[in-house]
């Protein structure tokens, strides 16, 4: 857990936040040898996580963790929110706490008062609005979908959220136009967040595919695990660094490359 220093008077550099951020927003160098992405078998749908999967969804928390460090916190990006979003956010995304609740018991757990943490969390407000309005997609992203609807892959949302499935279905309409999801799948209408055996069952009765003829594509190393232990092949694209996937991609478009020709016959077999 992170602790608290004082007497700090600038933020420490996080070196974690960078690599991310060059995954999610440039392309590999012309240089680097790009490695094949083979599905393990044929793949008929996908399920889709949506933060830093369709979009880029850290602003808000680089903002709040350089915050922090002014304040005095050292921590690292990966571990403070891996804590946040398991001990805190998880009730949240169940719709069993507003989001302001989560993050006040957090802030003082992490050390500061509740007044600071009060300041925090008004702060937090505005800049979580201001990065919801300013989403963009992810390189590659709204062109590959419309390519793998067009060839008839199934697409499917589950997501770890605190907005209803609705809710969300109308954000990603916003975000990438015409939509193209059989389901969409939010935590907070099953009641349940992922890696929870429910969550995965629940998206693929929406799909109304097998788990052996469908992959779910996230970065979280917990949910990947919940969906590999469901009998789904994983794909891990912008994820954690202790992520175990059957395919790693460099690119959102390698998706197409990889419906298209899994071993043995097409995704259209």
């Amino acid at each position: 857990m992170a602790t608290r220093q004082t007497g700090l008077n600038e933020p420490l550099l996080d070196r974690s936040l960078f690599p991310f951020r060059m995954r999610a927003v440039s392309f590999p160098a012309a240089t680097e040898p790009r490695q094949p992405a083979h599905a393990p078998r044929p793949i008929r749908g996908l399920l889709l996580d949506v933060c830093n999967v369709l979009y880029d969804d850290t602003d808000w928390r680089r903002w709040l963790l350089r915050l922090l460090m002014r304040l005095g916190l050292r921590t690292e990006y990966g571990p403070f929110f891996r804590v946040f979003d398991r001990d805190y956010l998880d009730a949240v995304y169940r719709g069993q706490c507003p989001f302001s609740d989560a993050l006040d018991a957090f802030l003082i757990s992490a050390g500061l008062s509740a007044g600071q943490a009060e300041e925090v969390h008004r702060a937090l407000d505005y800049q979580r609005r201001h990065s919801d309005a300013t989403h963009r997609p992810l390189i590659g992203v709204r062109e590959t979908l419309a390519q793998l609807h067009a060839t008839g892959v199934k697409l499917g949302v589950l997501c770890n959220c605190e907005h209803s499935g609705e809710t969300l279905r109308q954000q990603l309409a916003e975000l990438l136009g015409e939509s193209p999801w059989t389901a969409v799948i939010s935590s907070r209408d099953l009641g349940r967040t992922m890696p929870d055996a429910a969550c995965y069952r629940a998206a693929l009765d929406a799909m109304r595919l097998p788990a052996a003829a469908t992959a779910f594509v996230g970065h979280d190393a917990r949910e990947l695990h919940g969906a590999a232990a469901q009998g789904l092949a994983t794909i891990a694209f912008n994820s954690d660094r202790d992520a175990r996937a059957d395919v790693y991609l460099q690119r959102f478009e390698d998706l197409i490359e990889l419906t298209r020709f899994s071993p043995g016959c097409s995704a259209a077999a």
